[in-house]
């Protein structure tokens, strides 16, 4: 699996580069509106590879999280690298992110090839995901997997507050994992988000 690229910019024509790593020119489909440098200059780009019977595709993207949407993207039911593509050219990451998260029908039926049964399935399939990523996202770094008490919990309840869950509601889930093992922000996150789910069912 090739994870990124990193080279010389050697050519680019619409929504395909060319990468020359050591002598080896790399074919790479790209969003729309992606930032690179001048042809000549070096560059590095995130990629997902997909392989099918007749062909070896690998999608480039300037940053991880931009990768990782992606990635999620095609993760559902009918959503081919192409319609991801298209979604990621036509709108911000932010953007379809947050039309997964709030059920924003109106916003990803703009994108070209999505009608309204293709994003109520995207809403229906990636919402939970989505919500998961931006508040992982939302972790500060250093206690993502560090062991912490009190400032890890801290942590957890101002990303489920940023989610917009109310303190009362965030304060609840931390009150249900008293009894979990764990001082991992990431894996209280994890569990308080799939008990508010739960409990709004």
């Amino acid at each position: 699996m090739i994870a990124f690229l990193s080279g010389i910019l050697a050519a680019r024509t619409g929504d395909t580069v060319v990468i020359d790593v050591n002598g080896v020119g790399y074919e790479v489909f790209t969003p729309n509106g992606t930032r690179l440098p001048t042809v000549g200059d070096t560059v590095k780009l995130f990629t997902v590879q997909h392989v099918r019977e007749d062909a070896l595709t690998l999608y480039g993207f300037a940053d991880q999280s931009s990768k990782d949407l992606f990635s999620l993207l095609i993760s559902a039911s009918g959503v081919g690298p192409k319609l991801a593509l298209t979604m990621l050219s036509t709108l911000a990451s932010d953007t379809i992110v947050s039309a997964l998260r709030t059920k924003d029908i109106d916003t990803l039926v703009a994108v070209p090839g999505i009608g309204k049964k293709v994003a109520e399935r995207l809403i229906l399939e990636l919402h939970d995901k989505a919500t998961a990523q931006v508040a992982y996202a939302m972790l500060p770094e250093a206690n993502a997997n560090a062991h912490g008490d009190s400032q890890t919990r801290s942590d957890v309840h101002e990303a489920l507050l940023a989610l917009g869950y109310t303190s009362h509601e965030a304060d609840l889930a931390l009150n249900a994992l008293n009894t979990l093992d764990s001082t991992d922000a990431s894996v209280l996150l994890r569990h308080a988000l799939n008990h508010l789910t739960n409990t709004a069912k």
